[in-house]
């Protein structure tokens, strides 16, 4: 048995090394050549003389090897390689069967391309592993022995004329098991992709039916050091690729993956860490993901979307929900970083896709404001994005809000927007307070805002934009301006400022302000406070900027402390004025006119005040006197006539 066993020995180490010569080389590299081609069903050419080798395989080792593109002999080759390495069984080989236990592809460069037409640069249905059945005219797969494939150092490139797309994978290692198509496949390795390493893993139990269009189980994972994502489900290829399974994913930083993607996004702290899982349904280049679960800056949210490519215009559609929603990082202000306020916006950017998502939040925090249930939406269709604000629930109040994006019509770089908002019962306190410590007015805030202005970003469209504004204050307090220490500064007979003008504040009744705003500037076309018996009315103008004031106005006192019958009754005393200078303290310039009880009205000259800036206020020019429509208020340094009012007393 021992002399036996060496004899054998023996005959394999021989017939191991005479196999170099046993073997017809010529005869092997013409076999691979057509095996390739019959399965590709292409051309294959290879250049030189294959190189035979025993050791730790029987190998035979081509150079040169190209696979002739589908899109012609002219274009550039589907598939290039240095060498192909073809590990074979030696027995079979010996009595001429052809029987490969490994393919290697050593530096292959892969050129995938699909033109416009439709037309691609790989045509597999040509070759061997399909065949046609001929009562369907569906493609089957050939029972075919493969085994195993590895690719080291590979290149791919891939060109999409139509989606025009044009990436590069380099460093490829990938390891093809598929022993027959009977059984199952796997492919694993590595690549780098836009410069990140990422491995990725494939299985699929039945790869045949998936590949003659029925289901097959299958597993797809790709782990980068900034992201994994995983799919487990079913697969099949009727027309397009269908892939239905329970999808997770994991980012470190949305910034970065998006940036890598190459999306262009400005630094900043926000686009964090990010975690979706979902039941996802892809057909082609649509997915849709029901059942969502999403964290993202540490927002949760719940719902499902409906993504498709497969247009000339992407959609994304769907309905989102929040329990709880912080828009802050978004907001904030990152050094060397635009928020998203001084983020450009392209006209062409409008265009990339069509947008129709709801969105709904319990909680949602923007800054220092925060709101209760919100209801909104963001639409994109033909260049115009339209965000609406259905409601949104705080401070006591409601709040609307609608606003409109398209291209501007004299520049092509900036864009047209246009604001629409109303709020109504919001405490304007609580929400004043919010964004100051101290609220300058308290009370129950009414107001209507329409916009209109152009820019490149949202800041500079809100700079230049114009429009009406109009509020409504009802049962508050205006702090630092004390209406009664006004009073008794307009019945001074001297220039000297009284503190108690802008000490302590105002209770007031309604507050009505109705302005527009344009050129950083608002002008008030009419303003009326009551506080109990005392009415203050006038026109103003206001700087946006630098918060400067310019008001006349005139200070009645009556003898009701109701509102309601100030338009019925005479006025006790009322004055002129003019406040000048910061908004907080303006200078006050004393215009007075006492009503003695005879209906008689006395000019006071005040010490130091020009005769042009004091003259009397007639009776009739009270604000809330149908006579008032139509008056107009002199200008601060405009010269007046001073009247006397020689009418009968009144009888009260």
């Amino acid at each position: 048995m021992l002399w036996s066993f060496v004899t054998l020995l023996v005959l394999l180490i021989g017939l191991a090394m005479a196999s170099s010569y046993l073997i017809n080389s010529k005869l092997v590299k013409q076999q691979i050549s057509e095996q390739v081609s019959e399965w590709a069903g292409l051309p294959v050419s290879v250049r030189g003389e294959p190189v035979v080798t025993v050791f730790p395989y029987l190998t035979v080792k081509l150079k040169d090897v190209r696979i002739v593109s589908n899109l012609g002999k002219d274009e550039p080759d589907l598939l290039a390689m240095d060498h192909l390495k073809a590990e074979m069984y030696w027995l079979p080989l010996l009595i001429g069967n052809f029987e490969v236990r490994r393919f290697n592809l050593v530096r292959p460069r892969f050129h995938l391309e699909v033109r416009k037409d439709g037309r691609k640069s790989w045509g597999l249905e040509n070759g061997s592993l399909f065949a046609v059945n001929e009562s369907d005219n569906l493609a089957t797969f050939e029972n075919v022995d493969l085994g195993r494939f590895t690719i080291q150092n590979g290149q791919v490139r891939y060109i999409n004329e139509a989606l025009q797309r044009d990436e590069k994978i380099t460093n490829t290692n990938l390891s093809v098991i598929w022993p027959s198509t009977e059984r199952s496949a796997e492919i694993s390795g590595d690549m780098v992709w836009r410069g990140e390493p990422v491995s990725i893993r494939a299985k699929s139990e039945k790869p045949m039916e998936l590949i003659t269009g029925g289901l097959s189980p299958m597993q797809l994972e790709a782990r980068s050091k900034q992201f994994e994502i995983k799919l487990e489900g079913t697969a099949a290829t009727v027309s397009d690729l269908q892939l239905e399974g329970d999808l997770a994913f994991k980012a470190q930083s949305m910034r970065y993956l998006m940036e890598w993607l190459g999306f262009s996004i400005k630094p900043g702290a926000n686009f964090g860490a990010m975690e979706l899982n979902a039941r996802s349904n892809m057909i082609g280049a649509s997915m849709a993901l029901s059942d969502i679960a999403l964290t993202l800056d540490d927002n949760q949210l719940e719902g499902a979307l409906q993504l498709d490519f497969r247009g000339p215009r992407a959609l994304i559609q769907g309905t989102l929900a929040y329990d709880r929603l912080d828009l802050s990082p978004y907001l904030e202000q990152v050094e060397g970083a635009p928020t998203l306020l001084d983020q450009p916006i392209r006209p062409q950017d409008l265009g990339l896709m069509d947008v129709d998502v709801r969105l709904s939040a319990q909680h949602l925090i923007l800054k220092d404001i925060e709101l209760g249930r919100t209801a909104a939406s963001i639409v994109t269709r033909n260049q115009q994005l339209v965000l609406s604000v259905g409601e949104a629930f705080a401070y006591g109040g409601r709040l609307e809000a609608t606003l409109e994006m398209k291209p501007s019509d004299t520049d092509p770089v900036c864009l047209k927007s246009h604001l629409r908002g109303k709020v109504s019962g919001v405490l304007a306190g609580a929400f004043l307070k919010a964004l100051n410590k101290e609220p300058p007015i308290t009370g129950t805030a009414l107001a209507e805002l329409d916009l209109a202005g152009e820019g490149k970003t949202l800041r500079e469209t809100a700079a230049n934009a114009s429009g009406s504004l109009s509020m409504v204050f009802t049962d508050g307090q205006i702090n630092h301006f004390n209406l009664a220490g006004m009073m008794d500064a307009l019945k001074l007979d001297d220039q000297s400022e009284p503190d108690a003008l802008y000490e302590g504040g105002t209770n007031f009744d309604v507050l009505s302000i109705s302005s527009t705003l344009g050129n950083h500037k608002a002008s008030i076309d009419g303003l009326r406070l009551t506080a109990g018996n005392l009415a203050l009315s006038g026109t103003a103008s206001m700087g946006l900027k630098d918060g400067d004031l310019d008001f006349s106005g005139t200070l009645v006192r009556y003898r009701s402390n109701d509102p309601a019958t100030h338009a019925l009754e005479p006025p006790q005393e009322q004055f002129g004025f003019t406040l000048q200078g910061p908004l907080l303290q303006p200078s006050l310039q004393r215009n007075v006119v006492r009503t003695q009880p005879s209906g008689t009205s006395e000019t006071i000259t005040v010490p130091g005040v020009p005769d042009s800036v004091i003259s009397p206020v007639p009776l009739e020019g009270v604000d809330g006197n149908p006579a008032q429509k139509g008056a107009r208020m002199p200008a601060v340094n405009e010269p007046r006539v001073e009247q006397q009012d020689n009418s009968s007393p009144s009888p009260n």
